[in-house]
């Protein structure tokens, strides 16, 4: 089984995480699904410490400006890396929607 280096996030398959409290903004150039040509886009990426409950030193990728704009919205507060984050990615492409559930760490009292 070889190990990934950064968080998928599959369709309808709920993903618990638990983040660093490191954000960062990334451009990168992706090739463009649809049209099949070369794009440059900027990126949010956080450290992540805990997916589905297992230790890991791994990052998420985030492409979708509606989850940047909710994960960011969560990093604005303090403490926030504290909690863990369930998120649900619904659909394929363009058209993905995403739920972000915030839960108590399972160290949080």
């Amino acid at each position: 089984m070889v190990l990934s280096n950064y968080v998928t996030l599959p369709p309808n398959v709920p993903r618990r995480l638990q983040f660093t409290g490191e954000i960062g903004f990334e451009d990168r150039e992706i090739t463009d699904p649809v049209t099949g040509k070369l794009k440059r886009i900027r990126l949010m990426v956080l450290g992540v410490s805990r997916v589905d409950n297992e230790e890991r030193d791994t990052e998420l990728s985030v492409t979708s400006e509606r989850l940047a704009t909710t994960l960011n919205a969560y990093s604005k507060r303090a403490g926030w890396e504290k909690f863990g984050y369930v998120i649900t990615r619904h659909g394929d492409g363009f058209g993905s929607s995403f739920e972000v559930t915030r839960l108590p760490n399972e160290s949080t009292p």
